[in-house]
């Protein structure tokens, strides 16, 4: 029993270093996905842009980006 609470407080005294090696690959992760998301955002508008191209007014398309664009800021 005596050897059982040992093993209990070594494995405690691990925690905060495990609790920290996730919390950064959480951060990684997390900044990777806001890469992924403003990259999929931009490409969109982009598209948008060159569909647009293609009309003598494109007013709408410039309204459609500047939406798209916006939700990145927010």
């Amino acid at each position: 029993e005596h050897f059982f609470h040992m093993a209990q407080a070594a494995e405690r005294a691990n925690w905060p270093a495990e609790m920290e090696a996730m919390e950064r690959q959480v951060n990684i992760l997390t900044d990777e996905l806001s890469k992924a998301v403003a990259a999929e955002r931009e490409a969109c508008a982009k598209e948008i842009e060159n569909y647009a191209l293609g009309y003598s007014e494109p007013t709408w398309a410039f309204k459609l980006t500047s939406i798209i664009r916006a939700r990145g800021q927010a």
